[in-house]
């Protein structure tokens, strides 16, 4: 009976992880595509590209800007999500 017990909380964790991480993934991606331009490229450090040629500069800015998106998005907007999340998840 412990075992039993033990692997349905362990399934249990699982699916309600795999739930989480899904749903983080899935904000993320809104987040994203409700961020405007203009903010996704201050997301850039500073200086980003400055040597690069003008034709390729926004390019490369807005390709380290995205990198850097997903780390600021986990570090400053998931906290606040996902307690909202969770709740949602355990009144399912």
């Amino acid at each position: 009976p412990e075992e039993r017990y033990l692997e349905e909380k362990e399934a249990e964790f699982k699916r309600r992880h795999e739930i989480i991480e899904k749903t983080k993934e899935l904000q993320y991606r809104e987040w994203l595509d409700a961020l405007p331009e203009a903010e996704l490229l201050s997301l850039a450090p500073s200086g980003h590209a400055l040597s690069a040629p003008e034709r390729v500069r926004k390019t490369l800015i807005r390709n380290k800007a995205l990198e850097v998106s997903k780390d600021y998005f986990d570090a400053e907007v998931w906290p606040g999500l996902k307690r909202k999340v969770q709740e949602e998840i355990e009144a399912f």
